[in-house]
Parts: C-alpha cells; structure tokens; sequence
C-alpha cells in the first residue's frame, strides 16, 4: 500500500481548496458519524434561519512535517427561532453536477450538542488535518 507523501498533499489540497465557491458549511444534530457516511446519512439541523454558508477562505498550512491543515474562515450561525441540536459542522462540495453535494469533511463541535434558541449564536472555525 502506498502513501501521499507530504507534497503530495500540499499540491492536492491547494488544487482542491483553490475556489471555495464549491464548498459549503452546515450543521448536523447526528450524535456520531461513521467514517464511510455520505451527505444522506446525515440528520441537518433544522429551525427558524438556519441555512447552509459558503465558504469563503481556505488556507492551507503544514503542521509539523508529516500533516497538511486546511483552516476554512470563521462562521458564525445566528438562529432567527429554536433549533435542534447541532453536534457537528461538515463541510460539503458541490459537484460537477450542478446541485449535487459531497459530504467532504467533519469535525465535532465544542460543548456538543449545542442547541440554539430564537437569537443564540453559534461561532466556529472548520480544520481539516491530512497526513502524508
């Protein structure tokens, strides 16, 4: 079995990330996610304004010398009623297909599971970790 080496991932994920116009953030209210789970697997949080941002920034760094980290910009979500619960952000990629997303990656909210009522806010910052 071969590996991806770490400038391997640095070219990968600076082609990939380059335009974050095709990548969106959501909420979702699952207590887990199974590392093969698809966008239909997940339970999106629902309530009074809550709607999937754009991405408007990724920036791509090394961590230590065997990762690469992608760190997309801030998000703040800002409930306009009561929400589920949220336990988790993913981000998703819009496919070649116009309207067809990929569940691309996901990561646990802080002080899971955060639950928002009628002008609660919830503030984040999305980090992907690759290893070469």
């Amino acid at each position: 079995m071969g590996r991806v080496g770490i400038e391997g991932l640095d070219d990968v994920f600076n082609t990939y990330f380059a335009v974050p116009s095709d990548f969106f953030i959501g909420l979702a209210n699952d207590t887990t996610i199974a590392k093969a789970a698809q966008l239909s697997d997940l339970t999106e949080v629902s309530g009074s304004g809550y709607a999937r941002q754009a991405v408007t920034t990724f920036t791509v760094a090394t961590t230590e010398t065997t990762n690469k980290k992608v760190t997309c910009d801030e998000k703040t979500f800002t409930a306009t009623g009561d929400w589920t619960a949220a336990n988790f952000w993913f981000i998703l990629s819009e496919g070649v297909t116009s309207g067809t997303f990929y569940l691309l990656a996901w990561g646990e909210l802080t002080n899971a599971p955060v639950t928002l009522e009628n002008g609660g806010t919830i503030v984040f910052t999305p980090v992907i970790v690759g290893a070469g």
